[in-house]
């Protein structure tokens, strides 16, 4: 059990990040904006000079713990968080996704009004009859604390730093040796199109492998080069 998870979230992190879906969608709609509480005023990192709040922490700590409970049900568990790492984790995505924004924000990228507009209009929480409603979407954000301009505000920053790992994600690419390797590998008697098949699948794969550990070295990269503070002592006392 614990092997898969470790898996999923180090090896498949594009699979994860679909099944948990937009960050601050997330954050709204699983467990309220106003979720785990942690004292106001304390820091759980700071990054290039900016404050990772505590409590912005522990929210984002147990939406994703949370998660991790529907996938897997009973078989999660507390003593299975603290072994795969959880808490960690979850600062450092904190910590990478600041950094991913300001590395966007150096090679001068943007999100539109209407990039914003269609995100927003695309999220089946804020639909009715599968079409988004206004009135619907202002309701399900006061319900959950939370202004529309700073849930926007939050959406854009999610969406400014997935256009910075999209381009690093690009530079990853399937090498003659590792279409050697395929050829090296035959699965017994298939058909032409059913070897075809195989091949899109395990080129799929491979690209996708390739795509996260190039941003996870790339990542490394960016905090070693960041001014980077770390309160642990805090972080421990909001995931416990």
């Amino acid at each position: 059990m614990l092997q898969l998870i470790r898996t999923m979230a180090v090896e498949k992190r594009w699979v994860l990040g679909l099944v948990f879906g937009t960050v601050a969608v997330v954050f709204v709609f699983s467990m309220g904006w106003m979720g785990m509480s942690a004292p106001s005023g304390v820091y759980a990192a700071k990054v290039n000079g900016r404050e990772i709040l505590l409590a912005d922490y522990a929210r984002a700590y147990q939406n994703q713990y949370k998660q991790y409970e529907r996938l897997y049900g009973e078989q999660f568990n507390a003593d299975l968080a603290k072994a795969m790492g959880l808490r960690e984790r979850v600062l450092w995505e904190l910590v990478d996704q600041l950094l991913w924004v300001d590395l966007a924000t150096s090679m001068g990228l943007t999100v539109s009004d209407a990039e914003l507009r269609d995100q927003v209009t695309r999220f089946p929480a804020f639909q009715v009859n599968n079409r988004f409603d206004s009135a619907h979407y202002k309701r399900a954000l006061a319900r959950a604390g939370l202004a529309p301009e700073v849930f926007e505000s939050s959406v854009r920053q999610d969406m400014l730093a997935a256009k910075a790992q999209e381009l690093v994600r690009a530079g990853a690419q399937v090498t003659r040796a590792d279409l050697v390797v395929f050829a090296q590998n035959p699965d017994g008697d298939l058909s032409e199109a059913e070897r075809a098949e195989r091949d899109q699948q395990r080129l799929t794969g491979l690209l996708g492998r390739k795509q996260g550990q190039m941003l996870a070295a790339f990542a490394g990269q960016l905090r070693a080069q960041a001014e980077l503070e770390v309160f642990w002592d805090a972080v421990k006392t909001a995931a416990p």
